[in-house]
């Protein structure tokens, strides 16, 4: 937001910051987004974390527990009182999101959606919500091969199962293409010790 919307990975690869944020474009934007809205009311320095910057970079993470708090109320209807208990009560939601600052939460609210319209055999919007998924933590691709044998198994046909498999993908370099070249994405995203961990498996 402060460079104009020039390439972070490339900034911070460039300054030796590896570790600075390993996450695609769609992680990107959902954390950007808030930054830009409040932009007026903040400073241009980037190294600047005061209480607003830090209640600016969780609104996201509220939204996307709202999100999969509302999910679980459609799958569990009858147990409502207890998803808000055991889920939005939660003191290790609240300190992993709220505290401790993971962001965790954003790709698995897309995830959630995924798995949502999945079981509502709404083929083409589940495996986008993949693709998104995907595109804010490279990490979520270990689901792909579970979702192939979940949509198999449902015996759909070939043809389709080909279509769908490749959305995800298409998804990601799509979303994704104004850096998917550049070194400092390549390293900071793709080539992670923890990215590397996932692959192998």
């Amino acid at each position: 937001v402060i460079s104009g919307f020039e390439n972070p990975y490339d900034f911070f690869y460039a300054s030796n910051e590896t570790s600075a944020f390993p996450y695609p474009n769609v992680m990107l934007w959902i954390l950007a987004l808030p930054r830009l809205l409040a932009s007026p009311f903040m400073g241009l320095d980037y190294q600047d974390v005061s209480y607003a910057h830090i209640f600016v970079y969780r609104l996201p993470m509220l939204v996307a527990d709202i999100i999969i708090f509302l999910i679980f109320i459609r799958w569990f209807k009858t147990k409502q009182n207890k998803v808000l208990l055991y889920y939005w009560c939660s003191p290790i939601l609240f300190y992993i999101s709220y505290v401790h600052g993971q962001l965790d939460v954003l790709p698995i609210m897309l995830l959630f959606i995924f798995l949502y319209f999945l079981f509502l055999e709404k083929w083409y919007w589940a495996f986008a919500f993949l693709g998104l998924a995907i595109s804010a933590k490279t990490a979520m691709a270990v689901v792909f091969p579970f979702a192939l044998v979940y949509i198999v198994v449902k015996k759909i046909d070939i043809k389709e199962v080909l279509a769908l498999i490749s959305i995800p993908l298409a998804t990601f370099l799509v979303i994704n293409s104004n850096y998917l070249l550049s070194p400092g994405f390549i390293n900071l995203v793709l080539k992670t010790k923890e990215q590397m961990k996932i692959f192998d498996f």
